[in-house]
């Protein structure tokens, strides 16, 4: 995939596979915004590699279209949306299990 010049929002982007794609497509010379609910951690992540931090809840509507307003005003479209952000809920063996309503 061709990422160069690509403007790439990753929520959960603060620790674990979020903030390990976050270096490796800024290592592509993509544009990354790092979201998280955990901001401090998100600007450490997004300091770090010269990206853009961005304070989401992704289970509230409102706060997903904030991130990708933000997102836009800083880099312009957004190319390519990783959801990443994980949050459990429904059968212990099946987490998928839940909901729409929940999801």
């Amino acid at each position: 995939m061709q990422v160069e010049n690509k403007n790439v929002v990753i929520t959960g982007g603060a620790g674990g596979i979020g903030s390990a794609l976050a270096r490796a497509l800024v290592n592509k010379d993509a544009n990354v915004v790092v979201s998280d609910l955990n901001l401090d951690a998100a600007q450490a992540v997004a300091e770090e590699i010269g990206g853009f931090a961005v304070q989401c809840d992704v289970s509230k509507e409102d706060g997903i279209v904030n991130l990708i307003e933000q997102a836009e005003g800083k880099y312009g479209p957004v190319d390519i949306f990783v959801s990443n952000a994980g949050f459990g809920v429904g059968e212990p063996d099946h987490v998928a299990s839940a909901s729409n309503d929940v999801w």
